[in-house]
Parts: C-alpha cells; structure tokens; sequence
C-alpha cells in the first residue's frame, strides 16, 4: 500500500526515525534523504544532531527507546503508538513530548 501524506510546513529537516516498519518506512519515504532509520539493536546515530526523533515502535520497546536516547535529545522524542502513554511519559520525565 503507498503512503501519502499531504503537508504544509515550509521545509522539512533531517530526523531520526526510530523503527523500520510500515510507519518509520513511510515516514522515510516522506521525509529528507537525511534522514536516518534505526532498526532494532542498532545504535543510536549522532546525525542528524538536532531535529524530531520520530519513535515507530512498540510500546514494549518503548522502556528500550528512552534509554538509548542520550539525555540532551529526549525533547526531541516525538511518539507514535496506540494508546496512552501518559503514565510512561511521567516516569521518565517527558511530560511535554507528545
């Protein structure tokens, strides 16, 4: 099935995406060629250095995800998931990540 997403920002920058699945795939696709995919078990890249962490996991993954993240980019975390993850953004401290 193709992706399609209908934007209005004026530019889009280099993100990360975390999770290759159908979401971090599309996500990919619409994106910059700058932008990065981290798959399961891979490291957590240092480019691109600023910019939306776009996290495409599962929610039990999601523990895993966090503490890959280095500190100074957690407000970068944008999540994806079914569900609420009020509780989950409390205890770790991302009350203003969405």
């Amino acid at each position: 099935r193709a992706c399609t997403l209908r934007m209005s920002a004026a530019a889009d920058v280099p993100s990360i995406i975390i999770g290759g699945g159908r979401i971090g795939q599309c996500l990919k696709d619409l994106g910059t060629s700058e932008d990065v995919i981290v798959r399961r078990g891979e490291p957590f890249p240092s480019e691109p250095g600023s910019g939306p962490i776009y996290v495409c996991t599962r929610n039990d993954a999601l523990d895993g995800v966090v503490e890959m993240t280095p500190p100074g980019r957690r407000p970068d975390l944008v999540f994806l998931q079914n569900g609420m993850l009020t509780k989950f953004l409390v205890k770790h401290g991302l009350e203003a990540n969405s």
